[in-house]
């Protein structure tokens, strides 16, 4: 899941913890006026290859099952 917020980014993440249990995750936090990122994933159905700058985050995500 990929989605623009104005959530500092930690906050999201422990958010995204207690409402969707994803348990794992990548952000950049908002900027002025540029709203932040966020990808979270299940960490136990999902093996994950990611990295970031201030701008983006690229994220390869492969299903354990597949493997």
């Amino acid at each position: 899941m990929l989605q623009e917020t104005k959530i500092e980014g930690e906050a999201l993440l422990e958010l995204s913890k207690g409402k969707w249990k994803t348990k794992a995750g990548k952000v950049v936090s908002a900027r002025d006026t540029c709203g932040g990122i966020a990808t979270l994933w299940e960490a136990d159905k999902f093996q994950r290859r990611s990295f970031q700058t201030q701008h983006w985050i690229y994220t390869e995500l492969q299903h354990l099952s597949i493997r």
